[in-house]
């Protein structure tokens, strides 16, 4: 199995800061990923700089900017 994540460590990254709701830039620290039965990846990166005690955010929700970031937010349809 191959599994190509969409950053890389040291990449910057946008996002949604879990406690304080605003976006969050951060260079790309350490990345987690977990593959289940189903055979799906889920990955999940952490800032430089904290430990495995830090938040971490899903790949899903991560890009490469703050414009794409929101873009994703003002045109994402909610899942039903």
């Amino acid at each position: 199995m191959n599994i190509q994540t969409k950053f890389n460590i040291g990449d910057k990254v946008c996002t949604i800061d879990k406690n304080t709701m605003k976006v969050k830039a951060f260079e790309v620290g350490s990345i987690s990923v977990y593959v289940s039965k189903t055979g799906k990846p889920s990955v999940n990166y952490r800032a430089s700089g904290d430990g495995y005690t830090g938040d971490s955010y899903e790949e899903e929700f991560c890009f490469p900017n703050e414009t794409e970031l929101l873009s994703y937010i003002t045109t994402k349809e909610l899942k039903k």
